[in-house]
């Protein structure tokens, strides 16, 4: 007999992360909007047994650390998303500045305490503008709609002939 096919989702979601970590190639939308909506599904599987279990500034530290395992494929991803519409993966170099804003408020807070952090961020407030204008720029790159045919990133994923 023949085994029983995939769900149609299962097949879906996997060849979203094995086809992640390569920055070659184009993506789709929906790639990435399942990616995502993955993504959340698994922080709420992983994060309810956590919430339960650990205390409020322990879960909070094990769920940065889940989201950060499950954002490793996203710039590749990203970058993918980017070659769809034509342009070159440069352009997540967009998500620097929110990095970067990101990297240093948690250093400050873990190494000298969340006092070092609000004075921080009394006069780093204007990277915060910076960082939201860049994010939602990002976004709407995302978001934009797809090269219909080959382009010089590859054929066409949606009509691959």
């Amino acid at each position: 007999m023949d085994a029983a096919p995939e769900p149609p989702w299962r097949t879906t979601y996997l060849d979203i992360i094995r086809q992640s970590f390569r920055p070659a190639g184009r993506a789709k939308l929906t790639d990435l909007v399942g990616f995502w909506l993955s993504a959340a599904f698994l922080q709420m599987v992983v994060g309810l047994p956590l919430l339960l279990l650990l205390s409020s500034e322990t879960f909070q530290r094990a769920m940065e650390i889940v989201w950060l395992v499950l954002l490793v494929p996203l710039p590749a991803l990203m970058v993918r998303r980017l070659h769809d519409q034509g342009r070159s993966g440069k352009w997540l170099c967009l998500a620097l500045p929110g990095l970067a804003l990101w990297l240093a408020q948690k250093t400050i807070a873990l190494t000298t305490g969340l006092d070092a952090r609000v004075r921080f961020d009394t006069f780093a407030w204007p990277l915060d503008w910076l960082q939201t204008g860049t994010t939602l720029a990002l976004i709407i790159l995302m978001l934009l709609p797809s090269t219909r045919g080959p382009n010089r990133f590859g054929p066409d994923p949606r009509w691959p002939d």
